[in-house]
């Protein structure tokens, strides 16, 4: 299989200034996970990524909390082991927690607080120019040599009161973070090329069937217009990416890229049209993804399951 990867991939020849990463979900510490990191590892040998963004779901959320949580640094200590420069970049995902049996409405999976997730994903602070706020799932990176952002967004919300064992879980970007987004993460990067990425794509077609209303070429969903808007004062949003859905997709709405990358982990889908059972020889489901600014593209090589995509911004 690894020799059929290099084949595939020495058809694209990386060049300078050109950022490269390799992109991977819902990995839910599968059988194949093993064999995923080694293939990432020797393509990483042979080109190194600059980093591995890990669109969530590394765990299954379904052990008790202090065991979900260890298993959760271990997995993510695998995938950064996995390239060479060490920097795993997650965003949380619904499975990433752990699960209660006394909390009310019975065996509670996927718990998760922010300041949990904060204290397991500690090791990002370690990191050259990553920017976070104390206690919240969401961050930002600069590479600077290459002037480019990386926004990691939380698609999820809740609460959660430990004294009545209560957890509520809500898919979406909550006032805090949609402040954060306009006044930190989109805030000062004009010229710059910006990559997001998140579980789940709130309000989106993947998540409601169609796409949020327009008026005018102006959006009435909260968070594309403020896209829209960072992107009228000149930021270079190249993509917004997600996981979550089983499935490849990419689509252009208003100018806005979106892209969903597939299950690592081989499962069916709600999707007939994507699902896949699981197949030894193409049991991995990840992409080396490259961004060309001199283009405008991103290009994303599919190894294993899958197809490769170009997407122009």
């Amino acid at each position: 299989m690894l020799c059929d990867i290099f084949k595939r991939y020495f058809f694209f020849v990386r060049e300078k200034g050109d950022l490269c990463f390799a992109l991977i979900t819902d990995t839910h510490i599968s059988d194949e996970g093993v064999q995923t990191r080694e293939n990432i590892k020797a393509v990483d040998s042979e080109i190194g990524f600059d980093f591995t963004a890990h669109l969530g779901n590394l765990i299954n959320g379904d052990n008790p909390e202090k065991i979900s949580r260890q298993i959760l640094r271990d997995e993510i200590q695998r995938y950064q082991d996995a390239i060479s420069a060490k920097k795993l970049f997650v965003s949380r995902g619904d499975t990433d927690g752990w699960r209660n049996e006394r909390f009310l409405g019975q065996l509670v999976k996927g718990i998760m607080t922010d300041e949990a997730w904060y204290e397991d994903t500690n090791y990002l602070s370690a990191f050259k120019d990553v920017v976070r706020q104390k206690n919240k799932p969401y961050y930002y990176v600069d590479f600077k040599d290459y002037n480019i952002r990386l926004v990691f967004l939380c698609s999820y919300h809740y609460q959660y009161d430990a004294d009545i064992e209560f957890h509520q879980k809500y898919t979406g970007i909550d006032a805090a973070q949609a402040k954060w987004l306009v006044t930190e993460a989109l805030f000062g990067c004009e010229g710059m090329e910006v990559l997001m990425f998140s579980h789940r794509i709130p309000q989106s077609r993947f998540e409601t069937g169609k796409d949020p209303f327009f008026y005018k070429g102006n959006s009435t969903e909260p968070v594309c217009a403020i896209i829209q808007r960072a992107m009228r004062r000149g930021v270079n949003i190249a993509c917004w990416f997600g996981g979550a859905y089983g499935y490849d997709s990419e689509i252009t709405v208003e100018g806005i890229n979106f892209a969903v990358i597939d299950s690592q982990m081989p499962r069916a889908t709600r999707n007939k049209e994507h699902e896949h059972k699981l197949d030894l020889l193409e049991s991995d489901a990840w992409d080396a993804a490259v961004l060309k600014k001199n283009q405008r593209r991103l290009y994303i090589f599919r190894f294993g399951r899958g197809n490769d995509r170009v997407i122009q911004y």
